[in-house]
């Protein structure tokens, strides 16, 4: 891990998200509203990223899912997974739980999308002269 990693923190998503299946991917609103898929370890960490539950408590969830323990490399893994949403900016942390307003709480693909969009210029999100040059 590049960062020191504060577990304790509680974990949350900055960015739109869809869910499709097993496929989730982040909706970038500056280009157009595209979704870039992401890898299955990146995809996982922004589907829980909810605000609700701290690093830690997703680091013991996850390794729970295997029989034997986590191998070894499972912490590294998932702190380098940290780190890259971090850097990309995807992701934050926070002191306390993080009530997400519904477009980033609820996978875009969802909702209703002009309702969605309306709620991110409403809030500041976007603006409305972003949505003009689109």
């Amino acid at each position: 891990m590049k960062m020191d990693l504060d577990k304790t923190k509680y974990f949350f998503r900055i960015v739109p998200f869809n869910a499709e299946g097993e496929q989730i991917s982040v909706i970038d609103v500056l280009e157009n509203f595209s979704a870039n898929e992401l890898d299955a370890w990146l995809g996982t960490v922004v589907a829980l990223a909810d605000g609700q539950h701290t690093v830690q408590e997703l680091f013991d969830h996850l390794g729970g899912h295997y029989e034997a323990g986590p191998p070894e490399s499972f912490e590294t893994t998932l702190g380098s997974v940290f780190d890259r949403l971090l850097e990309a900016e995807v992701i934050r942390l926070g002191d306390e739980q993080v009530e997400l307003p519904e477009y980033l709480a609820v996978p875009f693909n969802l909702q209703e999308r002009e309702t969605a969009i309306e709620s991110m210029v409403s809030d500041g999100y976007i603006t409305q002269e972003h949505l003009t040059k689109h």
